[in-house]
């Protein structure tokens, strides 16, 4: 036989009444010292879930014509509500970092994203949104798509050592100092790389196998 309940049958039926009509279920489980889990179990034995009353207020669930401007999420640790996620939406789609924004609100890539999706916000439909650029600055290192292109010949028969070669004449280079040119030759030793299947296992072994070799170069970190 279970632990009797704090609540008489009455005392019950009136707590769940309140709860019906929209009162917080941690209000009114703190008001008469008893948990969550409790109230929820008592409201399943009771046939009181909210689901199997129509009328009953759910705050759970978003009502037809949407949620309040000011309703707080209750899963937000920073308090957002409706009308803060829209004026974190137009501040980044007027073209507002979302890193200064995240830090601001207190809100991660991700909730952004969903955020943006769900309010119809996203920049893609945002006529005039403001797109913020990707990647180094242009001209830096000769970067993009005006970057002269390198022929590369792979030896098949031995890929790991066309990606050593490549990556022998950007120490070179640096060596030289001249370091735009080994940052050009090492973004297309990536390409290489990736083109001929060479792994990061493989990468690993072979700079394993230079930096001990006489006079060979150990990477940072």
């Amino acid at each position: 036989m279970g632990k009797p309940s704090k609540l008489s049958d009455e005392e019950w039926e009136a707590l769940f009444d309140r709860d019906a009509r929209g009162e917080r279920r941690s209000d009114l489980a703190r008001e008469h010292g008893v948990s969550v889990s409790t109230l929820c179990w008592q409201a399943k034995k009771r046939g009181r879930m909210k689901g199997q009353a129509p009328d009953a207020v759910d705050h759970r669930r978003r009502p037809a014509e949407g949620w309040p401007a000011d309703h707080v999420f209750p899963q937000s640790r920073s308090g957002m509500t409706p009308a803060r996620w829209r004026e974190l939406l137009a501040r980044r789609n007027a073209g507002e970092t979302s890193a200064v924004l995240e830090a601001e609100y207190g809100v991660t890539t991700g909730a952004i994203a969903w955020a943006a999706k769900r309010y119809g916000l996203r920049k893609m439909d945002t006529p005039g949104a403001v797109y913020q650029p990707r990647g180094p600055a242009a001209g830096a290192y000769n970067y993009g798509r005006g970057e002269p292109a390198l022929t590369i010949e792979i030896d098949w028969s031995d890929p790991v050592g066309t990606v050593r070669e490549l990556h022998a004449d950007v120490l070179k280079r640096l060596s030289d100092g001249d370091e735009p040119e080994a940052a050009r030759l090492w973004r297309w030793s990536q390409r290489t790389r990736v083109m001929a299947g060479v792994g990061a296992a493989d990468l690993r072994a072979l700079w394993k196998k230079h930096a001990t070799s006489p006079g060979g170069y150990r990477p940072s970190g």
